[in-house]
């Protein structure tokens, strides 16, 4: 099933950490958090001017859209998706980076 933006899941870098952006994304009635590392989402995506949060807004649906290929890709998907580079490296998600490029 694959995941949807999860309206009341708000992005944030937990303090604790201090090194991931993290956000809610639903499975049905599931709620899935996934946890994003700020050196994934830069070293995928580049450098920024902006903040984490405003570069994470700008970069949500692809982000949205590789957890929730993550979680399909999943031998038994849990409540937690670590995103890492390799999430980004699959078909789908480079026919996507793709297809907004153009």
């Amino acid at each position: 099933m694959p995941l949807q933006r999860h309206l009341d899941g708000g992005s944030h870098i937990p303090p604790e950490d201090g090194t991931s952006i993290r956000f809610t994304m639903a499975a049905g009635d599931r709620m899935v958090t996934v946890n994003l590392p700020l050196s994934v989402m830069r070293s995928e995506f580049g450098e920024s001017r902006l903040e984490p949060l405003a570069d994470f807004e700008t970069l949500r649906e692809v982000i949205e859209a590789t957890a929730s290929q993550a979680y399909d890709a999943a031998d038994e998907p849990g409540d937690r998706i670590d995103l890492a580079a390799a999430s980004f490296k699959t078909e789908a998600s480079r026919t996507y980076l793709q297809t907004k490029d153009d």
